[in-house]
């Protein structure tokens, strides 16, 4: 799947996550607040509406295994699933559709810096960026 990766920091606090899949053309499409921070000697970044994270030696390399495993074989699943079995899945995730014809979804359950901090067990003063990911 080619996808353009784009992450920038919010323009203001990101409470509502969208997506849009195309069963038809096999598509997603989405943006989600992430969160990226060091762990381990780690860049990690985190996509809690998805429930997916990436890491690298840096910035880029988290990056790079966000859009060309992580993303592509999310999406490529996704897609593949009957459309009953992937609207079951992105439920389980806490998305909702948000018109009749079931292709584009919302997720408004938001992960702040401490619930980060907390799920991955990292100290207290970690800086951690939070950022708008679009796919």
């Amino acid at each position: 799947m080619a996808h353009q990766l784009t992450i920038s920091p919010p323009s203001e606090p990101i409470r509502a996550d969208s997506l849009e899949i195309n069963f038809d053309h096999k598509q997603v499409h989405f943006s989600v607040a992430g969160f990226m921070f060091a762990d381990h000697g780690y860049t990690v970044i985190y996509l809690p509406g998805l429930n997916l994270s990436a890491y690298g030696n840096d910035a880029e390399e988290a990056k790079a295994m966000l859009t060309d495993i992580v993303l592509d074989d999310f999406c490529e699943n996704l897609v593949d699933l009957p459309p009953i079995t992937a609207y079951e899945h992105l439920s389980r995730l806490g998305w909702t559709a948000t018109d009749s014809d079931s292709k584009h979804f919302s997720n408004s359950a938001y992960v702040d810096k401490d619930g980060v901090l907390r799920n991955f067990d990292l100290p207290q003063n970690t800086p951690i960026q939070e950022q708008v990911v679009s796919f």
